[in-house]
């Protein structure tokens, strides 16, 4: 949703929070700052007993003609669109395994 859908994304912000939803930008923020090679987990808290759905919505883009793009200005773009979803999906996956495999079993 770009700047147009504004009204559209602050109603689904407040359904999502009416439903318990809550937000993670600092903890991510924090979590940005920690060295590449550091195996990446989402933030954990006594609030969040387990993750349920990830909106894996990121993307950037940067504004130029084909030929005029540089290399750094596209691997920021691949990082963040490509690698940063990637990453971010796989610490979710293995979040979510792990609450799953830590379950009680219903049988």
């Amino acid at each position: 949703m770009g700047r147009r859908h504004r009204a559209q994304r602050k109603r689904l912000a407040d359904e999502l929070r009416a439903a318990g939803a809550q937000r993670l930008r600092a903890a991510l923020r924090r979590r940005a700052q920690e060295p590449r090679s550091t195996p990446r987990s989402p933030p954990r808290s006594a609030h969040w007993a387990a993750i349920d759905a990830l909106v894996n919505n990121a993307g950037i883009f940067k504004a130029a003609d084909f030929l005029d793009i540089s290399e750094a200005d596209w691997d920021a773009v691949i990082d963040v669109n490509l690698k940063g979803s990637f990453l971010v999906g796989q610490a979710v996956a293995r979040a979510m395994v792990a609450s799953a495999a830590a379950a009680p079993s219903s049988t």
